[in-house]
């Protein structure tokens, strides 16, 4: 077995994401098979054949496992929220951001997550509170464009909106579906927003 400083970079590297690809793998069959909280970092280890010490390298927790696939996403999105410039349209910047993304991610992986989502609890509480932490971005964002407070009513409702867009895009079946949500969700969420900056019914009557 060769030494693993020895061996030339882009070797090292690929040996790294197979390995890291691999606990992934069995980490998500274990989440399966026996749920969650029964799963322990050395099931993950015996299942991968490699050591308890190598699984926590590469996820100090079972957490970080079940973020692995959300991170970067969430990181992006967190950023272009951030970098948005006067003018630009937040629904706009976060749908595209979700695009180039999910394109960036392993497509497998992300359907696997997605049938563990549904079947175990902690995992979906897991995920939920990893996405609320970029909502506070999106709801400022979403305030601004609508020119409104960030507890109005329509912010909510926009914010809920574009959290079910993302998550359907994230388990789209091929890049073509994955336009599609995407394109449709964007021109969903634009008409949504366009509407709602205008009274109410009741309102105008009011008025």
């Amino acid at each position: 077995m060769s030494d693993s400083s020895t061996e030339p970079m882009g070797l090292r590297e690929r040996n790294k994401e197979r390995r890291r690809s691999t606990i992934l793998t069995c980490a998500f069959e274990l989440f399966a098979e026996r749920g969650y909280n029964a799963t322990t970092i050395a099931d993950i280890a015996a299942a991968a054949d490699i050591a308890p010490r190598t699984v926590s390298l590469y996820f100090p927790t079972k957490q970080d496992i079940v973020l692995d696939a959300m991170t970067s996403l969430l990181q992006a999105l967190s950023d272009a929220l951030d970098n948005l410039q006067p003018g630009e349209s937040a629904v706009k910047v976060s749908m595209e951001t979700i695009r180039v993304r999910l394109k960036q991610m392993q497509r497998p992986q992300l359907k696997n997550l997605s049938a563990k989502i549904k079947a175990d609890p902690e995992i979906h509480a897991i995920i939920s509170a990893g996405v609320e932490a970029v909502e506070q971005r999106q709801i400022q964002a979403i305030a601004r464009e609508l020119g409104c407070e960030p507890n109005d009513p329509r912010v909510e409702i926009t914010r809920g909106a574009g959290r079910s867009i993302m998550e359907t895009a994230m388990f789209a079946s091929s890049e073509a579906d994955l336009d599609v949500i995407i394109d449709y969700g964007t021109e969903f969420m634009l008409a949504g927003i366009e509407r709602i900056r205008q009274p109410t019914p009741a309102e105008a009557s009011r008025s």
